[in-house]
């Protein structure tokens, strides 16, 4: 099972956090809109992420719900017919809870650092 690590951070200054991530990075930034889409599972997560400009993902993962660097294993699963999907696992599993984002991404080898 793929796996990867979470930090959360707050930042005082972004712009210097993105300049600083450019300097290491070999990619990016790249502009990412998504609309993240939760359904309730009996364990771990389950979210329908439809992003603007790539096909959009099913993920499950299983993460600690604690404070620090989170450790998540997770599956994914592609698809170019999100807005079916959201039906079919809402009226399965039910609405969890959505959100919106905008972030920037940096890449460097397996290394990826999302601010937004």
């Amino acid at each position: 099972m793929p796996s990867n690590v979470e930090i959360k951070a707050r930042v005082a200054d972004v712009e210097r956090l993105k300049r600083l991530a450019g300097e290491l990075c070999d990619e990016g930034p790249t502009v990412i809109k998504q609309v993240d889409t939760f359904f309730h599972v009996p364990n771990g997560r389950l979210k329908l992420r439809q992003l603007q400009e790539e096909k959009s993902q099913l993920i499950f993962y299983d993460r600690d719900d604690q404070a620090g660097p989170k450790c998540s294993e997770f599956f994914t699963h592609h698809t170019d017919n999100p807005d079916s999907l959201q039906v079919v696992l809402s009226k399965a599993l039910g609405v969890k809870g959505e959100g919106q984002e905008v972030s920037s991404a940096l890449y460097g080898g397996s290394d990826t650092c999302t601010c937004g």
